[in-house]
């Protein structure tokens, strides 16, 4: 309880960081330059050497919105230059953004959209960077001492990114352990850092609040992290723009799975029925499509049971790419387990 009083108290002194552009560029403590304590959290998340050596990262979190809505982000990583980031939920609408050297596309309602603006493009490959510390030094971000924020929990440098297009974030250092605990953005916006997770060597982001401009606050926490396990080329593929609908023959015929957690796992599917074999056991869900691209798996958990909601199990899952055969998807279970997996047709 201490420690949600501790982060809330800090949350109610940003207010008054609403004008991150005009930052003021005082450097109250002259012995560290901006450089160099962007340096040190680079550091503590694993030093240059283990970042660059990275060849892939997979993550999956969930988000809890202000109105207690939940959503799955799932977050790819391939190398420096290639991202995929699909959000999706049980009431908001899903998008998928990929991102492959120096382009990328949104993905809504079935249809792709280019992304042409400069600005974000230059966001999304930031976020080609596990850690946005290093990112800002391998990309070249302009960095600059600002105003540090001091208070009885907490004591921050202060320093303002700036990117090669001029976009700025101010950036809030724990002077203690190194790390950043809080980013600003022109918009008002700003994302907290609660809490990290030692992984491999390396130190991840693992609960983050993330507030709008007018105060409204998510929350996010991380659920799954894979490193360097070569996820497929494809999950970075660039639709053309337009129609973006996987064909109707995914619908229906046998499939197996190709990657998540029931690669085992042989799929029969009807108009109205998915039928999933694991080593001569099997589960029978009733399906319902949504749209070309989005379905919902459900089943009585207690057959002999009445249909209540704790009685009912249900997956919605989202195709948000294809190549060939192959049909790469994200879901989100009615008891909140989220991820990614792909399935190929056999027949």
């Amino acid at each position: 309880m201490r420690a949600q009083i501790k982060w809330i108290f800090f949350f109610s002194l940003l207010i008054y960081h609403s004008g991150i552009a005009t930052a003021q560029q005082k450097a109250t403590n002259a012995q560290m330059t901006a450089a160099e304590i962007v340096q040190k959290a680079i550091n503590n998340a694993g030093g240059d050497a283990k970042l660059e050596a990275i060849k892939s990262a997979e993550f999956v979190s969930q988000l809890i919105t202000a109105n207690n809505d939940t959503l799955s982000i799932s977050v790819k990583r391939k190398g420096y230059n290639k991202c995929y980031i699909s959000v999706m939920s049980f009431g908001y609408e899903n998008t998928t953004t990929i991102f492959n050297n120096g382009n990328a596309v949104l993905i809504r309602n079935d249809t792709a959209e280019r992304i042409t603006d400069p600005a974000k493009l230059e966001a999304l490959a930031l976020q080609c960077y596990s850690s946005i510390d290093y990112g800002y030094k391998k990309l070249g971000y302009k960095l600059s001492r600002i105003e540090d924020m001091q208070a009885s929990n907490f004591d921050c440098y202060g320093v303002l990114a700036e990117s090669p297009l001029g976009l700025r974030t101010a950036n809030y250092y724990d002077r203690k352990t190194g790390n950043c605990i809080m980013i600003m953005y022109p918009s008002g916006g700003r994302t907290i850092f609660t809490s990290f997770l030692p992984y491999r060597e390396l130190l991840y982001n693992r609960e983050e609040l993330l507030a709008d401009a007018k105060g409204s606050v998510t929350r996010s926490s991380l659920r799954e992290i894979n490193i360097d396990e070569n996820p497929d080329d494809n999950w970075f593929h660039l639709p053309p723009a337009g129609d973006c609908k996987p064909p109707a023959i995914v619908k229906t015929g046998h499939s197996r799975y190709v990657n998540g957690k029931d690669t085992l796992a042989n799929i029969t599917r009807t108009e109205n029925k998915q039928i999933e074999n694991v080593k001569g056991s099997s589960t029978e869900y009733k399906i319902d499509w949504l749209s070309a691209s989005d379905y919902v798996l459900y089943r009585l958990k207690n057959a002999s049971s009445p249909p209540t909601n704790n009685n009912i199990e249900y997956i919605k899952t989202r195709i948000t790419l294809w190549s060939g055969n192959r049909y790469y998807c994200q879901y989100i279970t009615s008891t909140d387990e989220v991820g990614t997996c792909a399935f190929e047709r056999v027949e």
